[in-house]
């Protein structure tokens, strides 16, 4: 006790506070060539370090990471002025960070920051970071590419997590997520997050992820492939992923992509592969009200308004109806699907499905309540369904033909 009071006297002088700071700062500058500032470094009076103005500036001496206040259990002095970061816990207030894409560069700021810590220019061991429990209050990340004409790729705010486990060994980084909140920029609502989350150089891993926000449920595993930076996260993150028993809103994948009809629930199972942009989703069961759809699809150029998208479904068993179609996304089938359909009731398809552009092809046995059939049929000029074309063959056994 007298060694912690000696300790705390000690540290609340600014002039130890400043040199403290800049021993810790300098070392860790000169070894690795960064640009870290602590403006102030002491102890409080519950015997934790507490750490003011923490800032590190990217390569174009801007703000990369920021935290107004940091307090923490340093484990050792001695290998902290060494630059060896070993902490009980840490707790930091009104962080930021702030991944950026600067114009004309492919690579962002956080990734060449990552990559000083790789080969330990003056040092023999890597920059390491060890922690029992991380708490983060009031904080911000953005995700900013310059090369986009919507630089915003995302905006989260008012972040607020707690982890266990916290190791940084280089410029990797593993952390046991127990509650993670936030506000993200399109409206979405994390109210918790739970997971395994590492981050390297080649990919960010979401192991045994429960995410809950205020309408939707994801239970899974989630790999994104980083290897071409965060720069084009549409285009260049290839997406590893499965889920199981989750329930999603229609509401909130509106935020990406908004052409689904509102207020649905979707249940979903499937594995994913892919980019946004360009993925595929295999073993796949969605249901929402009369709606059942199963099989492996693929999807094409969804979010690129510049390109022809595709849809490929192969192996599907779709059980729907007109109206569940039409309300599951107004406007994509809303204006494509003939309303001749409506006689079929709840139906069955079961084969293999392409729309790509205003052209639709399937190879399918159709099953409703006025027959069956079975279809090799293109249809053409389905955006314009009163002036669709039709070619190819459908043999109809039972079928009320006139109804």
């Amino acid at each position: 006790m007298l060694l912690l009071v000696l300790l705390i006297i000690i540290f609340s002088i600014p002039s130890v506070q400043t040199w403290v700071a800049k021993k810790v700062t300098t070392n860790l500058n000169e070894t690795y060539g960064t640009s870290i500032q602590i403006k102030r470094l002491g102890l409080n009076w519950k015997g934790e370090v507490d750490i003011r103005e923490v800032y590190i500036e990217d390569h174009h001496q801007d703000t990369l990471i920021y935290s107004k206040e940091l307090q923490t259990n340093i484990l050792s002095f001695q290998n902290l002025i060494k630059g060896d970061l070993g902490f009980g816990d840490i707790k930091l207030d009104r962080a930021k960070l702030y991944v950026k894409t600067y114009k004309d560069e492919e690579t962002d700021n956080l990734t060449i920051f990552a990559k000083k810590f790789d080969t330990g220019k003056k040092s023999a061991s890597p920059f390491s970071l060890l922690s029992n429990d991380v708490s983060l209050t009031n904080s911000t990340v953005k995700i900013i590419n310059e090369n986009l004409e919507n630089p915003n790729v995302f905006i989260l705010t008012h972040v607020n997590l707690q982890a266990d486990n916290l190791k940084i060994t280089g410029p990797d980084i593993k952390a046991d997520i127990n509650e993670l909140s936030l506000l993200a920029d399109r409206g979405i609502i994390i109210k918790n997050l739970k997971t395994d989350f590492s981050y390297t150089q080649e990919a960010i891993t979401l192991k045994n992820l429960k995410l809950e926000t205020e309408q939707s449920r994801i239970v899974g595993n989630v790999v994104l492939d980083t290897r071409k930076g965060l720069a084009d996260f549409v285009n260049d993150i290839v997406i590893t992923a499965n889920f199981k028993e989750s329930l999603i809103a229609t509401n909130e994948l509106n935020a990406f992509y908004n052409e689904f009809g509102p207020d649905q629930i979707v249940f979903l199972d499937t594995e994913l592969q892919g980019t946004l942009n360009n993925f595929t989703v295999k073993n796949t069961i969605l249901t929402t009200d009369n709606t059942d759809i199963r099989g492996d699809f693929a999807f094409q150029n969804i979010l690129d308004k510049e390109k022809e998208y595709s849809i490929t479904a192969t192996n599907h068993r779709i059980i729907s109806n007109y109206y569940d179609l039409r309300r599951f996304m107004p406007n994509v089938l809303g204006n494509t699907v003939p309303i001749e359909l409506k006689e079929l009731g709840t139906f069955s398809l079961s084969g293999n499905t392409s729309i790509i552009g205003d052209e639709l092809n399937t190879k399918s046995n159709l099953s409703s309540s006025i027959g069956q059939a079975n279809v090799d049929l293109k249809m053409g000029n389905i955006t314009n369904i009163d002036n669709a074309y039709y070619r190819g063959n459908v043999v109809f056994m039972n079928f009320n033909l006139g109804k």
